[in-house]
Parts: C-alpha cells; structure tokens; sequence
C-alpha cells in the first residue's frame, strides 16, 4: 500500500507544489495560471519535479523507485492533462481565473481503486504492492478524460499573483469531484 499511496502523493504534490510556485516573476492573474497549467501538464518532466523530489529527502522517496505500473499511472494522468484560461477577473488584491481541465478525474479514480482494492481484500486476496499497483493502473487505464470548468482564485502578495491551492475550487478543477449521482 506504500506504493499506491507515493503514486498518488506524488501527482497530487507535483500539481499542487508547481501551483504554489509558479508565478513567480509572472505580471497578470492569467499568465501566473497558464503557466502553472503547463507545468502541471509537463508532470514529472517539468522543472516542478526536480524542485519536489529535491525537497522532499523522506527514506521513501529517496530510495524507493518507481514500478513499472507506477511509472505508467504517472505518465497516463500528466500525458492526458491540459487546460486552458478562459476569463480573468481582478478585485483589488483578489483576482478570479476561470479555466477549462481536460483530464482524468483522480477523485473518482482514487475511490474506485480503494473500493476495488478493499473488496478484494474482503474476499480473500492478499493486498500485496503489486495488487494495488495492478488495480490503480486498471482504473486509470480505465477512465475517461474529462473536461471541467471552474474558478482559481488568486491574491496579489507583495506584487506577485498566487493562487489560492487550499480552495475547495480549486482542488475540484484540478483534480476532479466524485459524482454521487451515478
């Protein structure tokens, strides 16, 4: 279960560590989130991921490395995500981008592989790392690319635009909700 649980640490940091630092340097609310969206988009390739892994000397991520299955999973989210600015609102020192997300929903994906692994679990199946890693690559091979519309709200510290990562909004664009009603 380590190994699910770095896979996913590991997309969740590099989108949302790249959204904290990118804008630096960056003049208006839309070019702060177009180029955090491109960075995101480049996943571990990006200049985001040789600053996290550098930052984050835990045992784990200094020494495990990546399954195969993992690799995939990491490959299959960055390569399938794009966005794009579709309005700019600034209030003084607070400023609103909406965007459109094209990508895999990670909520859904996330909780359909915990109830597949569980209900594995439940009937008998040893919950190996290698399990769970078949199981995550499964659900993301599985899922749909799916376009979201939402707002990233923004404020101006000391000149510099920064997104606000802690929003509910913004974690709901990003990486997608779960649809209860289905």
């Amino acid at each position: 279960m380590k190994h699910f649980t770095k896979i996913i640490q590991t997309i969740f940091l590099v989108a949302s560590v790249s959204l904290v630092l990118t804008g630096c340097g960056a003049k208006s609310p839309t070019a702060v989130v177009e180029a955090t969206l491109a960075e995101v988009a480049q996943g571990e390739n990006g200049d985001m991921a040789q600053y996290l892994f550098e930052t984050l000397p835990t045992e784990e991520t200094a020494t495990a490395e990546l399954t195969a299955e993992q690799k995939q999973v990491q490959e299959l989210y960055f390569s399938q995500f794009s966005g794009k600015v579709l309005s700019e609102t600034i209030d003084g020192d607070n400023a609103s981008v909406t965007v459109e997300i094209n990508s895999l929903n990670m909520s859904e994906i996330i909780l359909a592989t915990m109830g597949q692994a569980f209900g594995a679990a439940f009937s008998g199946t040893e919950l190996t790392d290698e399990v769970v890693n078949q199981i995550m690559l499964e659900q993301f091979q599985a899922a749909q690319v799916q376009t979201r519309t939402g707002d990233i709200a923004l404020k101006n510290v000391d000149g510099e635009w920064k997104i606000d990562t802690a929003s509910a909004d913004f974690t709901t664009v990003i990486f997608g909700e779960i649809d209860l009603e289905n």
